[in-house]
């Protein structure tokens, strides 16, 4: 019996990708039931716009459609909290339940790229309204809103102080081995600006 918040199924064996296709099924179905009880089905694109990674990089351990680990936490009970993810990249997918109570958070996706230009999913889009809520925020900013929201000029390394421009972490300040990382709080500006 495993406590809750330490996984019990987190090896190679839980991936979609390996074993029969009922288990791929099965990680399919539950990806896409969690998806409109957080507001969108974006996730079940997503899988499938990682094929033109595939095509571009040839690393299927990597990128695809199946790539994706199941993991369960505790174990599935009407009385004691319990919970499972789907992880794998730019996807979490987070599950607690407790008792009747189902809460589907936190949860991260993302895509790369977002337009697929060839291939089987030619012509897909993925996170299109997130862009233009995106863009359209920082438009309706006046001109010194913007210029403390917009930190640098470009994504480009040049644009950007050495401490993002990592080889291997880019732009991030948190993530896989870095735990107990002290992130300061960014700087632009805030919401009541």
């Amino acid at each position: 019996m495993n406590d809750v918040g330490k996984p019990c199924a987190r090896d190679p064996h839980a991936r979609f990708d390996r074993g029969p296709l009922a288990k791929r099924a099965t990680g399919r179905d539950a990806r896409e039931t969690q998806g409109p009880a957080c507001g969108t089905t974006r996730h079940t694109d997503q899988p499938a716009a990682y094929l033109t990674l595939v095509g571009l990089t040839g690393k299927t351990e990597d990128f695809g459609e199946w790539p994706y680990f199941f993991s369960l936490f505790g174990n599935p009970s009407a009385d004691e909290p319990w919970g499972w993810q789907i992880d794998g990249h730019h996807l979490n997918l987070n599950a607690l339940v407790l008792g009747d109570q189902l809460v589907l958070t936190p949860s991260f996706m993302g895509s790369e790229p977002c337009w697929t230009h060839e291939g089987p999913n030619a012509g897909q889009s993925i996170f299109g309204p997130e862009e233009r809520a995106g863009l359209n925020l920082i438009r309706s900013l006046d001109g010194p809103q913007q210029a403390r929201a917009v930190l640098h000029p470009s994504i480009a390394p040049g644009d950007l102080p050495p401490e993002l421009s990592h080889p291997i972490d880019g732009r991030m300040v948190a993530g896989a081995f870095k735990d107990n990382a002290v992130v300061r709080p960014s700087p632009g500006s805030g919401a009541t600006s």
